[in-house]
Parts: structure tokens; C-alpha cells; sequence
């Protein structure tokens, strides 16, 4: 009888000591994740010199930053929602980018707001 309980007896002190190790799926990272960047949205498409208009970008993820840039015009604010203003001296298009951040994840949109001629 004691030849096999002891192999049974080994058994059941090491298996609570196996884990399961972490996927490496990105939910469960602490840094946080970045699903899907969904849209990146102007209020409005085109403005005259001065003018402004709201941008958001919806994000699905976790402990997300975010970083904007425009080829002209200045953006205000910061965070998912900011505000674009339209120089007083320039027409044409202007590109706005947004790329998202989370942890080792990234993701990026674009969107062109057209700069009108003042009449």
C-alpha cells in the first residue's frame, strides 16, 4: 500500500505550487491597453481663418494618453476631447492627428479640417 500512496502524496504537494502563467493577454496588463481607436470626429469639416471647431476621439482601452498635432492651426486642451482653431493667415487643409497610447500599445486617426477663404 505504501508504493503507490507516496507517488499520489508528491502529486498533491506540488500541484497547488503549478500556476497557470499570465497569456499575455492585454486586458491583463497593469499599463493598460488599447482595443480598438473606433473614430476621431470634427464637429466641423471646415472653418474660416479664426474660426474653431471640437475634435474627439473615441477609444476603447485603458489608462489611455493621448497626443495631438496639427500641420497648421493650434490645438487647445488636451485628453480625448480638444479644441482646433484655424489661423487668421492660412487657407487650405490642415491635418490633425491623434495618436492613442496605452502601455506597449499604440493607435492613430486622422482627420482634415479645410481652412475656407475669408470673403
Amino acid at each position: 500500500m505504501k508504493t503507490w500512496l507516496s507517488p499520489i502524496l508528491l502529486c498533491l504537494l506540488f500541484l497547488p505550487c503549478c500556476e497557470k502563467e499570465n497569456s499575455g493577454d492585454q486586458h491583463e496588463t497593469s499599463d493598460g491597453y488599447i482595443e480598438t481607436f473606433v473614430s476621431l470626429v470634427a464637429e466641423k469639416d471646415s472653418l474660416y481663418p479664426g474660426e474653431s471647431t471640437k475634435i474627439r476621439a473615441q477609444v476603447e482601452g485603458d489608462h489611455i494618453h493621448y497626443a495631438w498635432e496639427a500641420t497648421q492651426g493650434d490645438i487647445l486642451g488636451d485628453g480625448r476631447e480638444v479644441t482646433y482653431v484655424a489661423l487668421l493667415c492660412e487657407c487650405g487643409k490642415s491635418r490633425i492627428d491623434c495618436r492613442a497610447s496605452a502601455g506597449s500599445y499604440s493607435a492613430a486617426k486622422s482627420v482634415i479640417i479645410y481652412i475656407l477663404e475669408d470673403e
